[in-house]
């Protein structure tokens, strides 16, 4: 009989420690399943921005470059080609995320570089258009053509920042109130002007 008490009590020691150990873990299971799921929706958003990103760098890159930045086109006071640029970006979020934050629609900020930038109605939201965006890397040409002059190639540079709501950032405050996840998201795209 006296055995039988005994393991009596070390099943009910073990279920008491299963269940501590259970409480402990758990949170973590959590944390990590919640990472797992907001850090590959980040990814899906960043590559959805890049792709439209990206399409627009295509056309812009393809258009007459404006050599009137005081032209406007209806409500967008930008050049056509500038304008034309915003729209197929902004039709391109309002397609793959649901919200163009009102970048297609906005008025544009001209500066003396080439650069026109766009601010959204989402908090943090911006598209930027450079249209003389001069790589930095010099080109040299092989004989026989001049190559005591370096070539310097001309490029539209087309930034857009977008925000993102981490649900990451809940847990972070959960954990200790510090939030180390930007409320935005930047893609940036480069492509060589062939007008």
């Amino acid at each position: 009989m006296r055995i039988a008490a005994l393991l009596r009590r070390a099943v009910r020691e073990t279920r008491g420690s299963e269940i501590a150990e259970f409480a402990v873990s758990l949170p973590l299971l959590v944390v990590l399943v919640v990472a797992i799921y907001d850090f590959g929706a980040a990814f899906t958003v960043k590559h959805k921005l890049s792709d439209t990103v990206r399409e627009g760098a295509r056309i812009a890159s393809s258009q007459h470059h404006p050599p009137d930045p005081t032209v406007t086109n209806g409500s967008c006071s930008a050049p056509e080609s500038i304008c034309t640029v915003a729209n197929v970006i902004g039709r391109g979020l309002q397609a793959n995320l649901g919200n163009d934050c009102g970048l297609s629609t906005a008025s544009a900020a001209y500066s003396p570089t080439s650069t026109w930038t766009f601010s959204g109605s989402c908090s943090g939201s911006s598209l930027k258009i450079e249209r003389a965006f001069i790589n930095p890397n010099a080109v040299s040409l092989a004989n026989p053509f001049d190559n005591h002059h370096p070539y310097k190639i001309e490029n539209t540079r087309i930034t857009l920042v977008y925000p993102y709501q981490w649900q990451f950032s809940r847990v972070f405050q959960l954990l200790g109130g510090a939030n180390y996840l930007s409320p935005t998201m930047t893609v940036s795209t480069t492509m060589q002007n062939l007008d």
